[in-house]
């Protein structure tokens, strides 16, 4: 590489008496050409990091969008989740009725059972009673039946008696 020269010329006398001081020009062209090409290669480097830069914020972006997309299903299938306990519940909830609503049934059904054999047995009562009924009506009749037959009998042996006096 080639390097700057720089060259200090003598005070020289202007006409209006100022000292001035002149800066060399380079001894050849190659040095600034090679500045020129370094400056453009590290343009270069910069504007590949640059895009280098602009594909990992890219990537980072796409891999954030993947994620949202999966939390996105994650919470759908959650939510379908939670509406299938919902309605395993609702059908938990209905099945319980249903048995609830059969033993009532068959609770109404037992009562029902019971007050037709309360009803039978009032009836078997009733029966018993109107037979007893029955039995001492009859004794009584035969009571007097009987009674009416001694009263005979007396009444004969009355008239019998009074004709053999």
């Amino acid at each position: 590489m080639g390097s700057f020269s720089v060259k200090f010329f003598a005070e020289k006398r202007t006409k209006h008496g100022l000292a001035s001081w002149q800066v060399g020009k380079p001894i050849g062209i190659w040095p600034g050409k090679l500045a020129g090409l370094a400056f453009l290669g590290l343009l270069v480097v910069l504007g590949l990091l640059v895009v280098l830069g602009l594909l990992v914020v890219l990537g980072l972006l796409g891999v954030l969008g993947l994620l949202a997309v999966l939390g996105l299903l994650v919470v759908l299938g959650l939510l379908v989740v939670l509406g299938l306990l919902v309605v395993l519940g609702l059908l938990v909830v209905l099945g319980l009725l249903v048995v609830l609503g059969l033993l009532a049934v068959l609770g109404l059904l037992a009562v029902l059972g019971l007050l037709v054999v309360l009803g039978l047995l009032v009836v078997l009562g009733l029966l018993a009673v109107l037979g007893l009924l029955a039995v001492l009506g009859l004794l009584v009749v035969l009571g007097l039946l009987v009674v009416l037959g001694l009263l005979v009998v007396l009444g004969l042996l009355a008239v019998l008696g009074l004709l053999a006096f």
